[in-house]
């Protein structure tokens, strides 16, 4: 069983509450304006979100593995052999 992408399903939702925005204002073409424009705009936005998510994760990576190699070398050219 595959598991639910909620961003997307929130996405979709709330471009059907713009459009139910536009239809108030404009009518049918409000309707129809405000679906596909929160649809078109939402999904980049969505995948820019993730890629960020994804870099801002492998930067974490990369910080915390740098943190401990100093650390390591830290303790290795200690005169004691510790800290």
């Amino acid at each position: 069983m595959s598991q639910i992408d909620w961003t997307a399903l929130l996405l979709v939702g709330g471009a059907f509450l713009v459009g139910a925005v536009g239809f108030l204002l404009l009518g049918p073409v409000g309707f129809f304006i405000g679906l596909v424009g929160t649809i078109f705009v939402g999904f980049p936005l969505k995948s820019a979100y993730e890629n960020y998510q994804s870099r801002m994760a492998a930067l974490e990576e990369r910080v915390a593995k740098t943190e401990s190699t100093v650390e390591q070398l830290k303790i290795d050219n200690s005169p004691d052999g510790d800290e």
